[in-house]
């Protein structure tokens, strides 16, 4: 029978490592739980042997996996350990930066800090998440509100490779025609000019626009502007982080297209995040208040808070959201239908899936234009140039003759 390499949590919350002989998957997951262990990786033994590569890259990593760190302590908190106890197991587990940030977690906790306090203090970790966690613990959920937030970034983690996946041809291509536009600028230009003023012929459309681009990169003006511009924006980075990431995402909202799919997807998680509070039979102006703050677009959290003053004060949820307009008419459709029949909590996340669908059919559809619209703009640009070129030769030529 093959071995099969685990790793899993006992019942005292330590970690161990070792080897189960079993004749499928199956088989080893259902040994490894007769002896009372709580498994988190399994796999064929050929398989182990590039693990330790990745947990040393691991050690090096700026940001803290949580994705994973969730799903951990869900294993721990399912098995019955309390959450200080599995935070000191999956600390043991960890290495560098991790294992740092987890120590100040267990830290906090043992001191007596509620769990949503002490994450609070955790590096970059996702607000919504934060909110969910505040929310478990209202309800005495905790251990279902984490699967719950490790299930959300594991699926926002596999979203964002198969964006990045999408968008390295069309960037290559990018990346090219700018090189391209610049050698074309800087290195042609510059030697077919001088043959059009000798000859008194009319510089080509093409090249006087390669020639004005050239004339105006290389300014003294546009390059101190252009530096000016980088440091202040480095200064404001570094000074006032949370001002410049507002700045950016706002700028992001008004790109076309994209800034339309990035709204959808925020607005698509707040939606789910509401769902997940109200059917944690959290009270609705406390859900409405804990996902307005969680939210991933900073611009859109006022909105979203009077969204909870209006329901306060005795509006429909409806009717509140209808108000601030950010959701797409068919989502007020829905939330009207779910106000209505008390169920707001399903519909709420039915219309959360129906909002990534809708933005991830988008941004599918931009990135399968994106690669022949830069290939034919630089193929044209390519093209008109040595057209217009070589055909100001040849007349030049003539004359010559």
């Amino acid at each position: 029978m093959p071995d099969f390499a685990y790793v899993a949590f006992s019942k005292d919350g330590r970690k161990t490592k070792g080897k189960v002989d079993a004749g499928s998957l199956t088989d080893a997951r259902r040994q490894l739980r007769a002896l009372g262990l709580s498994v988190i990786e399994l796999e064929a033994a050929s398989e182990r042997a590039t693990v330790s590569r990745g947990d040393i890259l691991g050690v090096f990593s700026a940001k803290l996996d949580y994705a994973r760190l969730f799903s951990d302590l869900t294993v721990l908190l399912n098995a019955g350990l309390g959450i200080d106890q599995a935070t000191r197991a999956v600390r043991d587990a960890s290495h560098g930066r991790t294992r740092v940030a987890l120590q100040a977690l267990f830290d906090q906790l043992t001191s007596g800090m509620s769990p949503s306090a002490a994450f609070a203090r955790m590096p970059a970790i996702p607000q919504d998440a934060l909110a969910l966690i505040v929310s478990g613990e209202k309800v005495a959920r905790l251990p279902q509100v984490m699967a719950l937030i490790g299930e959300e970034l594991i699926r926002r983690q596999n979203q964002k490779k198969e964006l990045i996946d999408a968008l390295i041809y069309p960037a290559f291509l990018l990346v090219m025609m700018i090189f391209a536009i610049g050698v074309l600028s800087f290195v042609l230009v510059p030697s077919l000019q001088p043959i059009f003023e000798s000859s008194g012929r009319e510089t080509p459309i093409v090249l006087g626009i390669l020639s004005g681009l050239r004339d105006l990169l290389i300014h003294p003006a546009v390059v101190v502007s252009c530096l000016a511009f980088v440091s202040i924006s480095l200064a404001v980075t570094l000074l006032r982080p949370a001002q410049m990431k507002f700045l950016i995402g706002s700028i992001f909202l008004k790109l076309p297209l994209f800034g339309n799919v990035i709204s959808r997807i925020a607005l698509a998680r707040y939606l789910q995040n509401l769902a997940l509070l109200i059917e944690n039979s959290v009270a609705l102006p406390d859900a409405l208040k804990t996902t307005a703050d969680g939210c991933a677009i900073p611009s859109y959290r006022g909105k979203l808070h009077s969204v909870r003053d209006q329901v306060l004060s005795g509006k429909t949820v409806h009717d509140a959201f209808t108000s601030i307009d950010l959701m797409p008419a068919s989502i007020l459709s829905l939330i009207a239908i779910g106000d209505e029949v008390n169920r707001l909590g399903p519909v709420l996340a039915g219309a959360s899936n129906a909002m990534q669908l809708d933005a991830q059919r988008t941004l599918q559809r931009a990135t399968t234009l994106l690669t022949p619209i830069i290939t034919i703009v630089l193929g044209a640009l390519v093209g008109s140039l040595v057209i217009s070129v070589m055909s100001a030769l040849l007349s030049i030529n003539e004359l010559s003759l």
